[in-house]
């Protein structure tokens, strides 16, 4: 699968000029987000996924969560899943 999704903190401040006058950087009221994603099915009852997203921005991550003096603008998330129905 592919995807592509943007999300703003404040729809009337897509460039984050709100954001710098408040002391903080552009990035954390955008996130876009380019993902790729897989699928295995293993049997009728196991399936494994795999999932790389390349994103742009922080407005979406809780800030209590990531230090703002750490974040950087462009990162990268990678996930593994396991699901067995039963």
């Amino acid at each position: 699968g592919l995807s592509y999704s943007e999300f703003y903190n404040d729809s009337n401040d897509k460039d984050g000029d709100k954001q710098v006058a408040a002391g903080k950087k552009d990035y954390q009221t955008w996130l876009k987000t380019y993902t790729v994603s897989t699928r295995f099915n293993i049997n009728d009852y196991w399936l494994f996924k795999l999932e790389a997203s390349y994103n742009d921005g922080f407005g979406a991550v809780q800030p209590v969560y990531n230090s703002p003096a750490d974040l950087e603008p462009y990162w990268w998330l990678f996930a593994a899943k396991a699901t067995v129905s039963f």
